[in-house]
């Protein structure tokens, strides 16, 4: 009997050591850089981007048009490695162009869209207002809109959208800064 106790008391106190694991979290960025603008030899523009509260946060937002469109959920299981405004600057903060510009970028939507349970897509949108450095005048402003069907409605699914519209985004921006420039100013600025 008292080696019963023993054995007993031995295997509770094991079971007290234990705990039950959680699902690890998964962390995502942006992916491998992918876009056609990244020139060397000229300089990085400088990208400083505001963004409403409830996306300086980690999370992955995603909403139900089909049952409550104003609702904001998270993904429990998937996060961003860091904000949307982080990873966005990383992305766009590699743009590269002759002169030295300000990129002051106020993010405006970053999140999944859900129509049904089995269909979602991506939405990305920003406001652009471009400076020279030095000038501190506006060049120009812009507005930029993306919007992409996701293969899978999940998390991974809006994840993958998410990469494809970022490196879009940043070749856009590239593009509609070479023309900007080449719009706006004088032939003596333009061989700075």
């Amino acid at each position: 009997m008292r080696n019963f106790l023993v054995i007993l008391l031995l295997l509770l106190a094991s079971a007290c050591g234990t705990t039950r694991t959680r699902s690890a979290v998964a962390l995502h960025d942006l992916g491998p850089i992918d876009f056609a603008h990244d020139r060397s030899g000229e300089k990085a523009v400088f990208i400083d981007i505001s963004a409403p509260d409830w996306l300086t946060g980690t999370q992955l937002y995603y909403r139900q048009l089909f049952l409550a469109p104003t609702i904001l959920k998270t993904y429990t299981r998937d996060r961003w490695i860091a904000s949307p405004v982080e990873l966005l600057e990383r992305r766009f903060g590699l743009i590269k162009n002759k002169h030295e510009l300000v990129l002051r970028i106020q993010l405006v939507e970053f999140e999944q869209q859900f129509y049904t349970p089995e269909q979602a897509r991506t939405v990305l949108s920003f406001n652009v207002r471009a400076y020279h450095r030095h000038k501190r005048k506006m060049l120009g402003q812009r507005f930029f809109t993306y919007q992409q069907i996701n293969k899978t409605a999940n998390a991974l699914g809006g994840i993958n959208s998410f990469v494809e519209l970022s490196n879009l985004a940043a070749d856009d921006l590239a593009g509609w800064l070479d023309t900007l420039i080449q719009s706006n100013l004088s032939p003596r600025l333009k061989n700075y």
